[in-house]
């Protein structure tokens, strides 16, 4: 869709330049894990997903974030970690005891110019 309205674009006169989205990743989902010696931090969790998630996707393909949102300053003794990726990691990511959750597809934002 985005690529038809840009081609439409170009053939009108008063058109400038874009600032084209970067379509990076299709979502993002989330998952939980509760503090423990295991998972002492957001560190010890992106290493211990990493290879689970490289099994499914290239290491390009995602992102691992602890976000400092409200979810988890509110609960210290939780950690949520949220994964940018394809929905194929989400759907594929089978970790035991743990759920993938929450999964949002990405908004992206591009910027048309024009001249008046």
């Amino acid at each position: 869709m985005y690529n038809i309205y840009f081609q439409e674009q170009k053939n009108n006169p008063n058109f400038l330049f874009v600032y084209w989205p970067t379509f990076k990743y299709e979502g993002s989902f989330e998952i939980e894990f509760i503090k423990s010696t295991k998972f002492p931090n957001p560190k010890a969790i992106s290493e211990f997903l990493d290879p689970h998630i490289k099994k499914i996707v290239n290491t390009e393909d995602y992102r691992i974030e602890y976000i400092v949102n409200e979810r988890n300053t509110n609960n210290v003794n939780q950690f949520t970690m949220t994964i940018s990726g394809s929905k194929k990691l989400f759907n594929e990511l089978k970790i035991p005891g743990l759920n993938n959750d929450n999964w949002q597809p990405t908004q992206e934002t591009g910027y048309f110019f024009y001249k008046k």
